[in-house]
C-alpha cells in the first residue's frame, strides 16, 4: 500500500510539473518528434549514394577486426567510422545500423542548436533553432546518409553550445567540455574547424567583453595594460579548454596502429586532390545554385550579424562570422560536393534564429530602410518583420524537405538491385569482391578488401590508388 502510494504521488507529481512547461517546450518537444519522423522516414531503402557504400564497406571491414588505416582505408579523420561502429555492431552490422548511428548524433545536433538558442536568446529563439534545423533540407539529407558530415556538425554545436553556457557561467569543468566536444568534432570531419569562432568568443568573452565596450565607448584601442590584465584572467580558461582539446586529438590520432597512413589517407589524399585535377573551383558557383533555397538563410544569418554589430550583441556577430568562414571553407574547396554545403546550415540557422527575440528583432527594425520596413508588414501585418522573415524561411524549408521526402525511394534502385543480384550469382558469401559499386557489395551481402573500401576518382586522381 505504501509503495502504491508511493508511486501515485510520484507520477501526481511528474503531471503537475509538465503543466508548467510553456509553450515552447511543448512546440520544441512537437518539432523533435517531427525531426525524427522525417530521418526514420524510409531509412532502410538503399540508394546509390557513392559514399554510403564506402563507408558501409569499411564499418563491415572494421567488425571483421581489420584495423583502421594500417589495413582498411579510410579518408575521413579517426573518429568518424569508430563513433558509428558500436551502432553497426549492436543493430546487425547493416546499412540502416549505420543510418541509425548518424540518425542519432544528428538528432544531439538538434538539441545542441535548441540549447543554444537558449542560452543566447531565451526559449523562443531555442524553438525557431531547433525548428529550422529540423527541416534544413541539407541537414536532413545528411542526418540520414553514412557520411561524417552531420555527426561533425552535431558535435561541433555541442562545443559552441558549451561555450555559450561557459559565458553565462564561468567554469572550468564547461570550457574543457568545449574544447573537448570541439575536438571531437574535429577528429570527425576537418572542415568543421571554422566553429573554433565562436567556441573561443565565447569563451573569452567574459575576460574581454568590458574591455571591448570601453574601448568602442572611448573610441581608443586598449592599452597593453588592460590586454595583459585580460589575458592572465582568462589563461585558466584557455588552459582548460585547449588542454582537454589537445589531449584527445592526441590520444586519438597517436593509438592508431599506422600513425603515417592516418596521415597520408586523411591529410595527404585533400592534398594532392585538390591540385590532382579532379573538380575545379570553376565548378564550384554551378553547385552553390543547386541549393537556391539555402541562400535566404544565410543572408538572414549575415543580416543578424549586422544587427549584432550595431547594437554590441556580439553573439550574433561571432555566430555570423562562424557562418561567413564556412562559406570561404566551401568556395575555395576543390573537389566541392553537395554534400558539403550542408556546412552552411547550423551557423546561418543559429544567427537567423536571434530574430525571435523580441529586442533583437525590434533593434533589426530600427536599421531597416523605410520602405523595405513598410513592404515587409504590408506582407504581414500581424507579425514583426524578423518574425515574418523567419516564418518566410521555414516555409521554405518545409516545402522543399517535404518534396524530398515524398520523391524519397521506396525501393532499391533497379540498377543496384540487379548489380546486386548478379553478384550474389556469381560469388559467394566468403570471397571478396573488387568492386567501383561498394553499395552493390552492401545489398548483397559481399566483403570488400579493406584496403579497397574507396575507389573513387578523387582517390584515383590523387595518385593514392
Amino acid at each position: 500500500m505504501v509503495r502504491g502510494t508511493t508511486l501515485g504521488a510520484w507520477a501526481a507529481g511528474g503531471y503537475a510539473h509538465l503543466r508548467t512547461w510553456p509553450r515552447e517546450a511543448w512546440a520544441a518537444l512537437a518539432v523533435a518528434l517531427l525531426a525524427v519522423l522525417l530521418r526514420l522516414n524510409h531509412l532502410d531503402v538503399p540508394t546509390e549514394n557513392y559514399d554510403e557504400g564506402v563507408y558501409t564497406t569499411s564499418l563491415r571491414a572494421l567488425a571483421a577486426g581489420h584495423p583502421l588505416f594500417a589495413q582498411t582505408y579510410s579518408a575521413q579523420p579517426p573518429l568518424f567510422l569508430p563513433l558509428l561502429l558500436p551502432w553497426y555492431h549492436v543493430l546487425g552490422g547493416t546499412l540502416l545500423a549505420a543510418r541509425l548511428g548518424v540518425v542519432s548524433y544528428s538528432l544531439l545536433g538538434l538539441g545542441a542548436v535548441w540549447w543554444l538558442g537558449n542560452l543566447l536568446g531565451g526559449q523562443r529563439v531555442g524553438l525557431v533553432a531547433l525548428a529550422l534545423l529540423a527541416v534544413d533540407p541539407l541537414y536532413l539529407q545528411q542526418s540520414r546518409a553514412v557520411q561524417a558530415e552531420a555527426p561533425a556538425l552535431a558535435f561541433a554545436l555541442c562545443a559552441v553550445a558549451l561555450a555559450a553556457s561557459a559565458r553565462q557561467h564561468p567554469r572550468l569543468w564547461r570550457a574543457a567540455l568545449a574544447g573537448g566536444a570541439f575536438a571531437v568534432a574535429l577528429l570527425i570531419k576537418l572542415f568543421v574547424v571554422t566553429a573554433l569562432i565562436p567556441v573561443a568568443a565565447f569563451l573569452l568573452a567574459p575576460f574581454f567583453r568590458d574591455l571591448m565596450q570601453d574601448a568602442l565607448a572611448a573610441r581608443r584601442w586598449p592599452t597593453q595594460a588592460q590586454w595583459q590584465s585580460a589575458l592572465r584572467a582568462s589563461a585558466p580558461t584557455i588552459a582548460a579548454s585547449v588542454g582537454a582539446a589537445l589531449a584527445i586529438i592526441l590520444l586519438v590520432t597517436l593509438s592508431q596502429a599506422d600513425r603515417g597512413a592516418e596521415w597520408a589517407q586523411v591529410i595527404g589524399l585533400h592534398l594532392r586532390a585538390s591540385s590532382g585535377g579532379y573538380g575545379s573551383r570553376a565548378d564550384n558557383p554551378g553547385i552553390f545554385a543547386g541549393i537556391w533555397w539555402e541562400w535566404p538563410l544565410v543572408l538572414t544569418g549575415v543580416a543578424a550579424g549586422y544587427v549584432g554589430w550595431r547594437s554590441h550583441r556580439w553573439s550574433a556577430v561571432a555566430l555570423a562570422l562562424w557562418s561567413a568562414a564556412n562559406l570561404t571553407v566551401l568556395v575555395v574547396q576543390t573537389p566541392l560536393f553537395a554534400h558539403h554545403l550542408v556546412l552552411l546550415a547550423p551557423a546561418s540557422i543559429a544567427a537567423a534564429a536571434l530574430f525571435a527575440d523580441p529586442t533583437f528583432a525590434q533593434s533589426a527594425e530600427g536599421r531597416i530602410p523605410p520602405q523595405v520596413r513598410a513592404a515587409l508588414h504590408a506582407l504581414s501585418t500581424s507579425l514583426r518583420v524578423g518574425e515574418s522573415v523567419l516564418l518566410a524561411l521555414l516555409l521554405i524549408a518545409v516545402v522543399v524537405s517535404g518534396a524530398q521526402t515524398i520523391t524519397a525511394p521506396r525501393t532499391v534502385p533497379l540498377s543496384l538491385a540487379q548489380a546486386a543480384a548478379d553478384l550474389q550469382q556469381f560469388t559467394v558469401a566468403s570471397e571478396w569482391v573488387v568492386t567501383d559499386d561498394q553499395m552493390a557489395a552492401v545489398v548483397a551481402g559481399r566483403q570488400v578488401p579493406p584496403a579497397l573500401v574507396d575507389t573513387s576518382l578523387v582517390r584515383i586522381a590523387s595518385g593514392a590508388l
